[in-house]
């Protein structure tokens, strides 16, 4: 597996801690969602043009 794939499932599954479905994370406020999510993107982003 590439650093990509591996960088990609990490941030999925910080994307899902960060859901507001949790308990601990129900105090949380859009903002965390968010950076996982344009993090998430960047990462697609860059591993389609082929930088990572």
């Amino acid at each position: 597996m590439t650093f990509s794939g591996i960088l990609f499932i990490l941030l999925v599954i910080a994307f899902v801690a960060v859901l507001p479905i949790w308990s601990y994370s129900r105090r949380f406020t859009i903002g965390p969602l968010m950076i996982v999510a344009l993090l998430i993107v960047l990462v697609m982003v860059l591993a389609l043009i082929g930088l990572i």
